[in-house]
């Protein structure tokens, strides 16, 4: 439609980061849910992340979301807020992607992670 703003190079590559924080944050789940003795999910009901289609499509959701809701506030000339919105957004799920994979680098045996044992 006339009058209709676009985004931006600069937007895409804000939910390009978005998107690939989320594919993240579901390899780490994942990879911590194989070993339940060790780890838990303390932000998701677990009947989710032992589902893997249903994380998977959490997971898509909130990127399909989060893209519709930027485009929205881009369309109504809020720019400036999308882009903080969108830069809160990466740096929470950027902590918990962060604090996912150190907790399985931190705790994980290295020799399942390396392939090897260590002496």
């Amino acid at each position: 439609a006339e009058g209709r703003e676009g985004l931006a190079p600069t937007d895409w590559a804000l939910l390009g980061a978005g998107a690939t924080l989320r594919f993240l944050d579901y390899k780490s789940t994942v990879k911590a849910m194989s070993d339940p003795a060790n780890f838990r999910e303390v932000e998701l009901p677990n009947a989710l992340v032992h589902c893997r289609p249903g994380l998977g499509a959490f997971e898509a959701s909130t990127v399909v979301g989060n893209y519709y809701a930027y485009r929205f506030f881009v369309e109504h000339r809020h720019r400036t807020l999308a882009r903080w919105g969108q830069a809160l957004n990466l740096a929470v799920v950027g902590w918990t992607v962060g604090r996912n994979y150190y907790e399985l680098n931190e705790f994980w045996p290295r020799q399942k992670t390396l392939g090897f044992e260590r002496k």
